[in-house]
């Protein structure tokens, strides 16, 4: 499956829950953090930026950046999720890409294997997947 179809389903999506005109465009200019990992700010919040100290409810779609294959999704559960993103079960390129964002923004942060699920994977990704989130924080609670 190309990656365009879910590409746009997410979009359609997120704007379908979020509200488009909630969506107020951003410097989507991805930005590599010199690791690997890659953020791109797709829509501006508002508030105060979180941090690794916070709690906060989002709503995601993840992907393995090879195959464009969806493994987990809060728009397909339909449900937000919240965490601490001082879990020690996050995964690292995920907390470094969500730290900074306000309620109400949006990024797309692809993980390197190497801050996500590593050498081993965990199923359904596989050893050394590299992984592509597109996350709106909702809320810090």
């Amino acid at each position: 499956m190309s990656r365009g179809p879910i590409v746009a389903w997410t979009l359609a999506a997120l704007g379908a829950l979020v509200g488009a005109a909630t969506l107020v465009p951003a410097n989507s200019t991805p930005v590599d953090t010199g690791e690997g990992l890659i953020i791109t700010e797709l829509a501006r919040g508002s508030g105060r930026a979180c941090t690794t100290r916070d709690r906060i409810e989002i709503e995601f779609t993840a992907r393995i950046r090879a195959t464009g294959e969806v493994f987990d999704s809060t728009i397909m559960r339909r449900r937000t999720w919240e965490l601490d993103l001082s879990a020690p079960g996050l995964i690292e390129g995920l907390r470094r890409g969500i730290v900074g964002m306000r309620a109400g923004s949006w990024r797309r942060i692809e993980v390197p294997w190497t801050l996500g699920y590593g050498e081993n994977g965990r199923p359904p990704i596989p050893p050394r997947a590299d992984l592509v989130y597109d996350v709106r924080v909702v809320s810090i609670l």
